[in-house]
């Protein structure tokens, strides 16, 4: 059961060999590493050609690709365009799996009779490397309890999330969803996991071997989620995600948990993109004849009095002069 491992790097020569060196602890020797150098002005390509030398060996088979700077969904195209594995793991460059993570997954489709189709995932862990100390908190801990195919779609549009690299993608199932969208800016991996879903796959809990470990690296990423790029994509995601929806006869069961997500897009934009909010509000009115609320009741008398906008700056003011939470996103 071979895997391509498919690493797309844009400017990541500090990071980039901890992730490939994570891939020796795998507890699987065929595996074939994939860097996608997406166009990058540091020396991400002289680390991955070090790389090559030092490690190439210890794998199946190792190659490093460079591509003009497209964005991590070219660069993961492109990389499972290269490969031949049986199976892909996708694995960002400031990313890495805990040892094991691989192999238990491989072994749980070894021992089920749905290999083509199964989409295993685990446990993960967040972990924030912005400031002078890394901290690290375990998340999504217990397995998605819906089981029907509507309650797993509604539960995602709610809000339920793991990042891309803790799943093993059987090739069967990925060629069935089809290529990550290189058109969306911002909520590429949540449009791409629905579309799993839409095509049939199934979700397996696997909490054996390791975590895989999700990396933030800079406080950036925060005010990139906000620009009006990021939220105008996260709004065409949206209407992807509709009409998977619709093309499944699951709309009038799922239109409430669409609203809700277009609702959490809205919070985002809102103090920033007050015109782009609007829109989506008037989307949702319109399409799912719903308006959700959320927050406590001292938020919505607040939004009530003051407006949305105004309500929404105050936040995200207050979001940037209070210490974060350790663990949250």
């Amino acid at each position: 059961m071979s895997v391509s491992v498919i690493i797309p790097a844009h400017n990541a020569e500090h990071t980039l060999r901890k992730g490939v060196e994570c891939l020796l602890h795998q507890e699987s020797r065929d595996l074939e590493v994939i860097i996608v150098d997406d166009g990058s002005t540091d020396k991400t390509s002289r680390v991955a050609e070090t790389l090559s030398g030092e490690l190439g060996s210890e794998f199946a088979k190792f190659s490093s690709i460079r591509t003009p700077n497209r964005g991590a969904c070219a660069a993961r195209n492109a990389g499972v365009e290269w490969s031949e594995g049986q199976y892909i793991q996708f694995l960002d460059a400031d990313d890495y799996l805990m040892p094991g993570k691989i192999g238990a997954q491989l072994e749980h489709m070894r021992r089920s009779d749905k290999s083509d189709t199964l989409l295993p995932y685990g446990p993960w862990i967040l972990e924030d490397a912005s400031g002078p100390e890394t901290q690290r908190e375990t998340r999504q801990n217990q397995p998605l309890l819906a089981t029907e195919k509507a309650e797993q779609l509604g539960a995602f549009l709610s809000g339920w999330w793991c990042p891309p690299h803790v799943f093993l993608w059987p090739r069967e199932l990925l060629e069935a969803t089809g290529a990550w969208n290189e058109d969306l800016a911002a909520d590429q991996d949540g449009e791409m996991f629905f579309r799993a879903l839409c095509a049939g796959a199934t979700l397996s809990w696997c909490d054996e071997g390791g975590s895989a470990v999700y990396s933030q690296h800079s406080s950036s990423q925060i005010s990139r989620q906000v620009t009006l790029r990021s939220c105008s994509s996260r709004f065409e995601a949206l209407k992807i995600m509709e009409r998977e929806v619709r093309r499944l006869n699951l709309f009038s069961e799922l239109s409430y948990a669409l609203a809700v997500r277009g609702y959490q897009i809205f919070e985002l934009t809102v103090a920033s993109h007050p015109k782009l909010a609007k829109q989506i509000r008037a989307y949702c009115e319109t399409h799912y004849k719903a308006w959700p609320t959320s927050g406590s009741c001292q938020k919505r008398l607040f939004e009530h009095v003051f407006g949305p906008q105004l309500t929404y700056a105050l936040i995200e003011k207050r979001n940037r002069t209070v210490p974060r939470a350790k663990g949250t996103r």
